[in-house]
């Protein structure tokens, strides 16, 4: 066969593949090198400026109908997301030292992937299913369970002292009475 043959065929035989299997290796192909990302991230950033320029009028009327408020509310929700953000790396990156010092070292990359796969399943009913992903993810990079599962309950440990020493500091800030209240 040559090469065309040879890619119809291959087509052909992936839409006959089931549903998930196919999708998954369109998405690995998709997503295979980082010039692939950047062109796909390139061409989303320009449909949305495509549709931000060709609506521009409405969008400049519907800009100068905005409240101070509504600007500042907004600014502040971005910062918000940013401090949340920051919040998350801070996390991981204690996470990370916590696991260095116990003895098993992990890239950033590996580090970023294990605690934040991990940190997904949190929205499964019970309290541990996020220490257990992150346990079993890390085994993938040869750290073993008992290290692993400490470093995320020490890490725990840490967010909750840390939650609480920045709960106590900023609620007197919203009204007078907040620490007698909560205390």
């Amino acid at each position: 066969m040559d090469g065309t043959a040879q890619r119809s065929g291959r087509l052909m035989l992936d839409a006959d593949a089931a549903p998930g299997e196919y999708a998954g290796r369109v998405l690995r192909r998709l997503s295979a090198g980082p010039w692939t990302r950047a062109g796909l991230l390139a061409i989303a950033l320009g449909f949305a400026c495509y549709g931000l320029v060709s609506q521009w009028p409405q969008v400049r009327a519907a800009v100068g109908q905005l409240a101070a408020y509504d600007v500042v509310g907004a600014v502040l929700a971005v910062l918000a997301v940013l401090a949340v953000v920051a919040g998350l790396g801070c996390m991981m990156l204690a996470w990370r030292a916590l696991l260095t010092n116990l003895g098993s070292p992990l890239p950033l990359p590996a580090a970023i992937r294990v605690i934040f796969l991990g940190q997904l399943a949190k929205y499964v009913p019970g309290a541990l299913w996020a220490v257990a992903a992150q346990v079993s993810l890390a085994q993938d990079y040869q750290v073993p369970k008992k290290r692993s599962g400490t470093a995320s309950l020490v890490s725990m440990a840490i967010t909750l002292v840390v939650g609480l020493v920045m709960a106590a500091v900023t609620l007197p800030l919203a009204y007078a009475g907040a620490l007698r209240q909560y205390w």
